[in-house]
């Protein structure tokens, strides 16, 4: 049974670090094919760097470089994807500020401004929503769009009856939104500004749909949404910037060219670390027999 000697067991735990690194590339590459997909990073440290002998009289330190590497952070770059066109109207796409999400919920509203205890809310910037039986805006997981009635209410109800051109009413909905206006009446969207972008968690709706748990001051309010203190409505100046376009779909941010070369270096690490580990454990196997 080989023995791992301190060399070798550093360039195992490399080895681990470089897996995870390995596995969030492939995160990246595979989400680079889901509308609204963001990028994935990590960041690498080390442990204790060791001093020998420091650096005195004019003479240079003896000093080692961490031997290990580890995974300190990991973050998502929310940066916006290309917005492209798509032949449904209920594909939405948002655009001007990427702290601007959409608002899901996994049950619907009980009535104008009224949630049931125990609702979740989800945010996402991946709107390929469809029209239900019941004429409201759902996902493929079936998350409930919430929106905003014309009194300036969360709620996820009926747009209207199966005989109603849904189309028209999203479309309606979209101008209102983008432009904003005290006469306006009728629905428009729910879009939440989230200061902390890091905070967000991925829900088990996969990472395309992030939890509110743990994000910021607003989560409390999302619990009982009855204003638009937590929403950006239609006649919210604050969200002058954020356009809603429809029949379209931003696409993932992922750059398969870099992706590809953090690939390649991922490579050439494993190759060298191996090869660290094979030459220790030659070394100790030939100390091993000089002591037969």
């Amino acid at each position: 049974m080989p023995i791992l000697s301190g060399v070798s067991g550093n360039a195992l735990a490399s080895l681990s670090s470089i897996d995870k690194w390995v596995s969030t590339i492939n995160a990246s590459v595979s989400g680079a094919a889901k509308t609204g997909f963001k990028s994935n990073q990590v960041t690498f440290g080390g442990g204790t760097p060791q001093l020998d002998k420091p650096a005195t009289g004019g003479q240079l330190a003896i000093q080692f470089a961490e031997q290990s590497l580890s995974i300190a952070s990991t973050s998502i770059d929310f940066t916006e994807g290309q917005v492209v066109a798509s032949t449904e109207f209920s594909h939405l796409a948002l655009s001007g500020d990427q702290k601007d999400f959409f608002v899901m919920s996994d049950k619907p509203s009980t009535a104008e401004g009224t949630f049931a205890t125990g609702t979740q809310f989800f945010y996402t910037r991946d709107r390929e929503f469809h029209v239900n039986t019941n004429g409201q805006l759902v996902n493929k997981d079936g998350l409930y769009l919430v929106y905003m009635t014309q009194n300036n209410k969360a709620s996820t109800a009926s747009l209207g009856t199966t005989t109603e051109d849904f189309e028209t009413i999203v479309n309606a909905m979209i101008d209102r939104f983008n432009n904003p206006s005290g006469t306006a009446t009728g629905p428009s969207f729910a879009i939440n500004n989230v200061t902390n972008l890091q905070g967000l968690k991925y829900s088990k709706y996969g990472s395309t749909v992030f939890d509110t748990l743990d994000n910021n001051t607003t989560y409390n309010a999302l619990n009982t949404p009855t204003t638009t203190t937590t929403f950006l409505a239609r006649s919210d100046t604050a969200n002058a910037s954020t356009k809603i376009a429809g029949s379209s779909l931003e696409a993932s941010n992922v750059q398969l060219p870099s992706s590809l070369v953090e690939l390649s270096l991922a490579q050439k690490l494993y190759d060298a670390l191996t090869k660290v580990i094979q030459i220790d454990q030659q070394k100790i196997d030939s100390i091993l027999n000089l002591i037969k």
